[in-house]
C-alpha cells in the first residue's frame, strides 16, 4: 500500500472508508499500514483506493 504524495490533497476519504487501517496526519494526509494485510483488510483498503478522488492510493503496486 502506497500513497502518491503529489496526487494526494489530504481530502481524507480514505480514512473514512478504511477507518480501522488509515489514520490521518495533522495536515489530513493518510498514514497507511506497513505490514501484511488480511484478505478482509485488503478488501477495506480496496474501497479506500477506489474512493480516492485524486487516485493517489496504490495497492499491490497498481491502482485497485
Amino acid at each position: 500500500m502506497r500513497v502518491n504524495p503529489i496526487r494526494c490533497e489530504g481530502v481524507g476519504i480514505c480514512a473514512h472508508l478504511a477507518a480501522e487501517l488509515v489514520a490521518l496526519d495533522p495536515w489530513g494526509f493518510p498514514l497507511l499500514p506497513t505490514g501484511p494485510l488480511t484478505p478482509e483488510q485488503v478488501a477495506q483498503m480496496r474501497k479506500a483506493v477506489n474512493g480516492c478522488p485524486r487516485q493517489a492510493l496504490i495497492l499491490d503496486g497498481k491502482r485497485a
